[in-house]
């Protein structure tokens, strides 16, 4: 008796495109939390001694939202060259 022909299970997986754009999806969204942070900081106008967390911490996310929509838009521009393997 033959064994049963095989074929292996399809899988479905992101398009790059989607990867990236969550990429700069929370890029934004962690820049945007950052300045907010910053600009409760600057509004505020009592208690700005107590309150040196605060940009810092502000920073902190606007650095890492930063750094992610960086990496989105070589992502981006990496997906429109044709000659690499992510554009296909």
């Amino acid at each position: 008796m033959d064994a049963p022909p095989f074929s292996p299970l399809r899988r479905r997986r992101p398009t790059p495109g989607t990867q990236v754009g969550c990429l700069v999806f929370l890029g934004v969204l962690l820049f945007l939390l950052g300045l907010g942070f910053l600009v409760v900081y600057l509004i505020n106008p009592a208690g700005k001694g107590s309150m040196i967390v605060v940009p810092i911490v502000g920073l902190v996310f606007a650095g890492v939202g930063g750094v992610l929509l960086y990496a989105g838009a070589k992502g981006w521009r990496g997906l429109r060259i044709p000659w690499t393997e992510v554009g296909r």
